[in-house]
């Protein structure tokens, strides 16, 4: 969290907390190292990011297409997936590096780094 208001809008969400379980435990352990593995950009889909886009590129749906990529490997139905995201200023390409976006993540994505990638994969 980089603000006040990330903050409380976290916390607003442990009003009613209940611990793991050990085989929760175990399974998130599991697929943390599966994650981990495939090199997947570490996005928790918070929209933080993309309120404070310029070009009003959906982020995190973009990122999501590149982990999509990255564990399935689909890239054909995922290059129609990404045209459905995207308007006719805010493809990935279409970002303007200004950091915005960076500033308000609470994972310290390097967004614009991941934006040239995604460029590079689903845009002709």
């Amino acid at each position: 969290m980089s603000s006040l208001d990330q903050m409380r809008d976290n916390v607003g969400f442990m009003k009613s907390f209940q611990p793991l379980g050990e085989s929760e435990r175990k399974t998130l352990a599991q697929v943390s190292r599966i994650l981990s593995r495939a090199n997947v950009i570490p996005c928790t889909n918070c929209k933080y990011c993309k309120s404070a886009c310029p070009k009003s590129i959906s982020i995190p749906d973009l990122l999501r297409l590149y982990n999509d990529h990255v564990i399935y490997g689909t890239t054909q139905m995922l290059r129609r997936s990404y045209r459905f995201y995207v308007g006719k200023d805010s493809r990935a390409s279409d970002c303007l590096h200004c950091g915005a976006c960076e500033s308000r993540c609470p994972q310290r994505i390097k967004i614009s780094d991941q934006m040239t990638r995604i460029a590079e994969l689903f845009e002709p």
